[in-house]
């Protein structure tokens, strides 16, 4: 599966930068395309995410059970961000920046939280729900994920608190509140749990 999914990510690079010529951008100012925008810095260079990363979003959805039909990208956009191109290619970004913050339990879960919004939809059919349920729904997959992959609920906490999410925003919910969510990703028996409303295939 992971040597799969490496021959795709190179055939999805080499495509893309044969029509940019200066390869592939994430547009980190349009909330149409790109989730954890901020901050808002236009459009930024991104590459092929190295081994490390690729393998988090790898392991992470075997754990969770789902195929693994989203391209690992890294670039400099000081966050994690889940981006969706102009051809429907869903990206996760990853800025290598964050690993000496997070270590590399927090890395895989911050790129977890991207993957759930994929699998939830929140850049395609169900863009319109609020912006705190798209984070709920993203934390409690990240949550279903990690714990499939031994990561226990304090881990996650921590992460969390490295980051400063402890106040809510107009886009994130508090850091009370995503523990929340968090419990209930550990909880959950299966996906269905996890982004209501959503067709589990």
């Amino acid at each position: 599966m992971k040597f799969l999914s490496l021959v795709l990510l190179g055939t999805f690079f080499s495509i893309h930068a044969a029509h940019a010529a200066d390869g592939p951008v994430i547009d980190m100012s349009d909330e149409t395309r790109t989730l954890h925008p901020q901050p808002m810095v236009g459009e930024i260079p991104i590459e092929p995410a190295f081994e490390d990363y690729m393998f988090m979003l790898f392991d992470t959805c075997e754990a969770a059970g789902i195929k693994c039909s989203i391209y690992p990208m890294m670039g400099a956009i000081y966050n994690a961000a889940a981006f969706q191109d102009a051809a429907g290619n869903r990206i996760v970004v990853f800025d290598r920046e964050l690993s000496p913050r997070l270590g590399y339990v927090g890395a895989s879960a911050a790129i977890a939280h991207e993957i759930g919004h994929h699998y939830c939809l929140h850049l395609s059919d169900r863009r319109s729900i609020g912006k705190w349920q798209r984070e709920a729904e993203a934390d409690a997959f990240m949550a279903y994920a990690m714990k499939r992959q031994q990561v226990s609920i304090s881990a996650l906490v921590e992460m969390f608190e490295e980051l400063g999410f402890d106040e809510a925003s107009e886009t994130h919910p508090s850091l009370s509140a995503r523990v929340v969510q968090i419990a209930h990703g550990f909880e959950a028996n299966s996906l269905s749990d996890i982004c209501p409303g959503k067709d589990p295939n």
